[in-house]
């Protein structure tokens, strides 16, 4: 009587969430009697990414063998 067992093995999957930034400077005005400065303000936004690794599950069945 001989049996080789079957394996079983599974991946599981991951998942990465990178959250964007978002970046805001403010400009400033300012007023001299006679000049006037302005400086503009900027903005900046990063996007997040997001990725998923589905896992993988694997079988192999056993092989029985009976005498």
């Amino acid at each position: 009587d001989t049996r080789i067992l079957g394996s079983e093995s599974r991946i599981l999957g991951s998942e990465t969430q990178i959250l964007g930034s978002e970046t805001r400077i403010l400009g400033s005005e300012t007023q001299i009697p006679g000049s006037e400065t302005r400086i503009l303000g900027s903005e900046s936004r990063i996007l997040g990414s997001e990725s998923q690794i589905l896992g993988s599950e694997t079988r192999i069945l056993g092989l029985g063998h009976g005498f």
